[in-house]
C-alpha cells in the first residue's frame, strides 16, 4: 500500500450539507476499497489564481490516506466525474511523512558538486582576454574592402 495525498477543489456556492456529503463520500471510496484514511482536512473557501469553471473561488479539501493503486484509481474516477469538483490533484509521499515540514526536511540532502545547478557548478569556458579598442578597429579596418567600380 502507498501513502497518497489528495486535494480537491469544490465549488464556492455549495451548501454546508453537500461539502459534508461530497467529503465523506470520498472518505468512502477510500475506506470501501481497504484504504485507511489517516487525515482529513478542511481548508475551506479561497480565492483561485486564475478561473476555473468561471469561478474565482474554491472549497479546498485534502485527504491524507494508504491505499492501494486500485483505490487511488477509483478515487480519481470519482472525483472525475462529479460536477461539484473543479480540480483535483493526488500525490504519492513516502511512508512516515504526514507534515509538511517533515516532508521539506526529508528532501533537503546535500547535492555533491557534480548534481549542482547555479553559478557554483556550471562550467564556463575560459575568458578571452580583451583587445584594445586600436587593434579591433585596425582588425574591422581589414576585413572590409575598398570598394573598386568595375572598368
Amino acid at each position: 500500500m502507498g501513502h497518497y495525498e489528495s486535494v480537491f477543489l469544490l465549488q464556492p456556492d455549495l451548501e454546508e450539507e453537500e461539502i459534508t456529503r461530497r467529503v465523506e463520500a470520498a472518505e468512502q471510496v477510500i475506506i470501501g476499497g481497504g484504504g485507511e484514511l489517516s487525515d482529513s482536512e478542511r481548508w475551506g473557501k479561497k480565492r483561485l489564481a486564475y478561473e476555473i469553471k468561471r469561478n474565482r473561488y474554491g472549497y479546498y479539501v485534502l485527504l491524507r490516506y494508504r491505499a492501494e493503486p486500485a483505490v487511488l484509481q477509483e478515487l480519481e474516477r470519482h472525483l472525475k466525474i462529479s460536477e461539484a469538483v473543479l480540480k483535483y490533484m493526488t500525490v504519492r509521499v513516502r511512508a512516515g511523512i504526514t507534515t509538511p515540514a517533515e516532508l521539506r526536511t526529508d528532501q533537503v540532502r546535500e547535492r555533491p558538486e557534480s548534481e549542482r545547478s547555479g553559478a557554483e557548478g556550471v562550467r564556463r569556458p575560459p575568458a578571452r582576454p580583451e583587445k584594445d579598442p586600436q587593434e579591433k578597429s585596425a582588425e574591422s579596418a581589414q576585413l572590409v574592402e575598398p570598394h573598386r567600380e568595375s572598368e
